[in-house]
């Protein structure tokens, strides 16, 4: 084996440093295997065309290696380990090159080996990945039967039962359910009845991150219009591309109020299986955007598609009928989307972009400090965005108020959080922000320990000792609107944001008024933004509420139908008590979109916050 003296190692790592610079390099992007399969938490690795079971790499154990990869990728472990092998040795300060050595298993016999990393391998390793999910995760066409069904429904039980976080907290009984389904099956189902049973029983749960797919839903025919959320109605909307706006499809009658003959609340209602329990807000900005595929509504209603579909259009005085020809792929309508996140919805390693970064900092009326959030990366997806916002705000030291605006993001990871924490939590206070339960035994596994530290949550023990006064005030006040069962969950995991700890060279407090500009898109780590800052000194959150939502996800495939199943395994709650999924995020002053805004006209609420802020910081 290779010694790995200290010496040795500071001058590899400063070579490599020199070499390839301190962002991920495509160098890097090499593997020493051509295949790479999982049993469980074992890898199993081809190499020289035959199978392994992968042992260690110059000295270091698979454990060490998979204990590294969940702490520091979290649910992307297995993808960053079979693909980014050589990148995650080099992040361990594991120093190669080209060429390593290798103790792989076969019959259980450990036997030494010499390989290369190369690009050639890593692309095998990508096509045989390919491979497998178009193979096993091709939705299947036709009927299961009632064996392969109740088979598929013993694992989906088992997953509910074993891994839900949700599960029972909304009173909703998951098993009930199912015990009903099978009373009432046949000698066989169609798959995507299956399916469809299945999306239904998730969206009752309230788990905001679930969802059930992969089971054949047709989507080849779309509304030839847009629609978009207004006030609580539907508007049908067409697009001028050369103006770059929407006008009202029908002037006169400028809202969708009915479909065949079904009001469109109630049309909305139906379809949307998978957000029965989303905030109000949340549901029907889905529900609007849902409408868009009408193939895929008719086929959950279980209503036959004509060429032609029966419309109402409304003026809340007056409706008429038109009947429309349905859209293919080919002259469908665009979705609508809000202007600033079709421009400025950028996702993680996009946002590498010093030209966008102008248009996403800036100062807008007077003197006020504008940042918007697009997506929720992290420094080593989109490191010139983080760059930039931090050059933004040393220049934004003497604008008179700040705005956040995470308007339609819908997540990604909490670093974005603890970099905007720096500037915004006052020295020497300390807070607690989130409150987190993890579904599983006391003493949790490696994975889900890893997935709460990369969430910034923590043990009450691993705190300081000011920190861990402050969990007990906390604690003393904090009343959650469950109380789950201590055989089923972890102890409470804290984020918990210490003034003094988040100072650094390039932090300062900023004690001028924050506003954080946030709406129902909001999702995931940006809904937990909304709820973290919320009521902290000097912030105030402004727009419609969000749509909450946080947990550590799982996937899984049933066996027969090959459903994808998505679950959460965690609870998280906010400081007032409530859950994140199904509740969202308040905001202290609503501020809805105007007409204005919706046809891309001006973004009616930035301006209205900036006239607020003009108006009474002035003052």
């Amino acid at each position: 084996m290779i010694s790995k003296f200290p010496i040795i190692l500071i001058i590899f790592l400063q070579l490599y440093t020199s070499l390839y610079g301190q962002q991920r390099n495509p160098s890097v992007k090499r593997s020493i295997f051509t295949g790479v399969q999982w049993r469980n938490e074992t890898p199993l690795v081809r190499f020289q065309n035959s199978w392994y079971e992968f042992e260690e790499i110059e000295g270091v154990s698979k454990d060490e290696i998979i204990a590294y990869c969940k702490k520091a990728y979290s649910s992307r472990w297995q993808k960053r380990f079979s693909e980014d092998l050589l990148e995650v040795l080099l992040s361990m300060g594991i120093p190669i090159v080209d060429d390593a050595e290798l103790l792989l298993k076969t019959n259980g016999k450990s036997t030494v080996h010499f390989g290369t990393f190369t690009r050639d391998n890593r692309s095998r390793i990508k096509d045989y990945r390919d491979s497998l999910n178009k193979e096993f995760r091709k939705p299947i066409i036709g009927y299961l039967s009632r064996a392969q069904t109740l088979e598929d429904l013993e694992e989906f039980e088992t997953i509910v039962n074993k891994y839900s976080s949700y599960s029972g907290l909304n009173g909703y009984n998951v098993l009930q359910e199912v015990q009903q389904f099978k009373s009432n099956l046949g000698d066989s189902i169609l798959n995507m009845d299956f399916g469809l049973f299945l999306m239904k029983v998730v969206g009752q749960i309230g788990d905001r991150h679930s969802y059930v797919w992969n089971f054949g839903l047709p989507n080849k025919r779309f509304l030839p219009f847009s629609v978009a959320p207004f006030d609580g109605k539907v508007l049908a909307l067409d697009y001028i591309e050369e103006d770059s706006v929407h006008v009202p499809l029908f002037p006169k009658y400028p809202f969708l109020t009915a479909i065949d003959g079904i009001p469109i609340r109630t049309f909305i209602q139906q379809i949307s299986l998978e957000e029965a329990k989303a905030p109000a807000a949340a549901f029907f900005t889905r529900g609007v955007k849902q409408l868009h595929y009408i193939e895929q509504n008719y086929e959950i209603l279980k209503k036959q598609l004509t060429n032609e579909v029966s419309f109402t259009f409304g003026n809340q005085v007056k409706d008429t009928v038109v009947n429309i020809s349905m859209g293919g792929i080919r002259n469908r309508a665009i979705p609508w989307e809000e202007k600033f996140a079709r421009f400025y919805g950028q996702k993680y390693e996009a946002l590498n972009d010093k030209t966008l970064c102008r248009h996403l900092f800036r100062m807008e009326g007077d003197n006020i400090a504008y940042a918007r959030f697009p997506s929720m990366g992290n420094r080593e997806q989109a490191p010139i965005f983080f760059e930039e916002f931090n050059e933004f705000m040393k220049t934004s030291k003497d604008s008179k108020a700040l705005i956040i605006d995470i308007r339609s993001n819908t997540g990604g990871n909490r670093e974005l959080i603890i970099e905007l924490a720096k500037y915004i939590v006052s020295p020497d206070s300390i807070h607690v922000v989130n409150v987190a339960q993890q579904r599983g035994s006391l003493l949790l596994s490696k994975e889900y320990k890893g997935a709460l530290d990369y969430r910034r949550l923590f043990p009450k023990e691993e705190f300081d000792e000011q920190e861990q006064s402050q969990i007990d005030v906390f604690l003393s006040q904090f009343k959650p609107i469950y109380d789950l069962d201590s055989l089923k969950f972890s102890a409470p995991h804290f984020f918990v944001l210490n003034g003094n700890k988040l100072r650094k060279e390039d932090g300062y407090y900023y004690d001028k008024p924050v506003y954080i500009l946030v709406n129902e898109r909001c999702f995931s780590a940006s809904s937990v933004l909304a709820t973290v800052f919320k009521g902290l000194p000097n912030v105030t959150l402004v727009g419609v509420s969000t749509d909450g939502s946080s947990g550590n996800s799982k996937s899984f495939y049933l066996s027969n139908s090959r459903i994808k199943v998505k679950i959460s395994t965690m609870v998280s709650f906010q400081k007032d008590g409530n859950i994140l999924d199904g509740f969202g995020t308040e905001p202290d002053i609503e501020l809805k979109p105007k007409l204005s805004q919706v046809l891309w006209k001006e973004d009616s609420q930035l301006n209205e916050l900036v006239d607020l802020i003009n108006h009474y910081v002035d003052k």
